[in-house]
């Protein structure tokens, strides 16, 4: 068999990063991982968190809601799937008196301008984002998904620099710290894998398998988080897979926490689709006028008082 050219090797592109500078964005990084937030509540304490206690509860959202999620809800304020799924995250997980968040994102690290077609390797970022609760005298739905929404498009690079400073850079003067970030202040990650049914031609005979795919790690290796969130949309309905340790989280916890979150996550979308579709805009839809929320409205409101 002759095989086609190999693309960009992994060995390449990591290469590529190693000599790209992300120094500037040092202050960014360690802003987000020193912001004091809240630990999330366990059940049990001092118990070990190993990958043998894990067990993932999956819930799912309808398919009608997730048609709307899908088709109807990005217009209203500009935002991608992936911010309304964060924001249920925040709504659920914070308070008056918490109204913080530090969640660990995962997406993609791939190059866009390399042709990776034939690269062999997992290319994945893998970073922290501080998500807060607007303040309660102008919160709203509208203001928290604005507030999730500004939070994700300002992050540098798509996340690509946070783990080249911390783990490829180790310099002191470019390196972000080197200590783990601990489970109790990333408590969560969270990863949206998109839209499964687009991968595969429903008259294809290659489909996905529904069995699992088994235990990938030794049960005595310690997980580096306690709620790991991966959702994905497959067959036309949003699945949320969440994965927990049963020495750290009661069953029952789980349950109440994924309750809350599609009941977040309904309103949300209900909220989406019953507003203008022009009256959403955020400081992020105009990066160059550098305008912030307050003014970014006055302008809108000015404009549509002309007309």
């Amino acid at each position: 068999a002759q095989l086609p050219p190999k693309t960009v090797a992994c060995k390449d592109w990591i290469q590529q990063l190693q000599s790209t500078d992300f120094t500037a964005e040092r202050p960014y990084w360690e802003r987000i991982e020193t912001a004091k937030v809240a630990p999330i509540p366990q059940d049990f304490a001092k118990k070990k968190n190993t990958m043998g206690t894990a067990d993932t509860l999956s819930v799912s959202l309808s398919s009608s809601e997730t048609t709307k999620l899908l088709k109807e809800v990005p217009q209203a304020y500009s935002v991608r799937i992936d911010d309304i799924l964060l924001a249920a995250l925040l709504l659920t997980f914070t308070s008056e008196k918490s109204p913080d968040i530090r969640i660990s994102l995962e997406g993609h690290g791939r190059p866009e301008d390399q042709d990776l077609s034939r690269t062999v390797g997992w290319l994945t970022t893998l970073y922290p984002a501080l998500l807060s609760l607007p303040p309660a005298a102008d919160r709203d739905l509208g203001t928290v998904i604005k507030s999730v929404k500004e939070t994700l498009r300002a992050v540098p690079n798509q996340g690509l620099g946070y783990g080249v400073l911390r783990y490829l850079q180790s310099t002191t003067s470019t390196s972000v710290s080197q200590s783990e970030t601990s489970a109790a202040s990333t408590p969560i990650r969270f990863n949206y894998l998109g839209q499964t049914d687009q991968l595969f031609n429903t008259n294809s005979w290659l489909a996905p398998a529904t069995e699992s795919t088994g235990t990938a790690r030794s049960p005595e290796d310690m997980r580096d988080i306690l709620l790991e969130v991966n959702a994905v949309i497959s067959r036309g309905q949003l699945t949320l897979h969440w994965t927990y340790s049963k020495a750290l989280h009661q069953p029952e916890t789980i349950s109440q926490w994924t309750t809350q979150y599609l009941q977040h996550l309904s309103d949300l979308i209900q909220h989406c689709l019953s507003i203008e579709t022009d009256s959403g805009y955020s400081p992020a839809d105009f990066p160059q006028m550098g305008l912030g929320q307050g003014e970014l409205d006055d302008l809108l409101a000015s404009i549509g008082g002309e007309a």
